[in-house]
């Protein structure tokens, strides 16, 4: 049972992987780390310190701004690469 939720999660993972910026899938896996408190605070009810709200703050931040850079830099590409 575990290769199958293991390989239906990292197939995707590892085909998209090579389709991006190494920095992409690198933080996108940081997001499971981040998510994994909410998850356990609103299943079972126990819920993280601010220690570990303040890493997945940052962790967020990490993934929103090399999204918003990325996709900036991107959009700057395309308009240079029609003239």
């Amino acid at each position: 049972m575990g290769v199958f939720q293991t390989d239906a999660g990292l197939v995707p993972y590892i085909i998209g992987a090579r389709r991006v910026a190494i920095v992409q899938p690198a933080l996108s896996l940081l997001i499971e780390v981040m998510l994994s408190p909410v998850w356990v605070a609103v299943l079972i009810g126990e819920f993280p310190t601010y220690i570990f709200l303040l890493g997945g703050f940052l962790v967020g931040f990490a993934v929103v701004s090399d999204a918003l850079l990325t996709a900036r830099s991107s959009t700057s590409d395309t308009f240079e690469d029609d003239r």
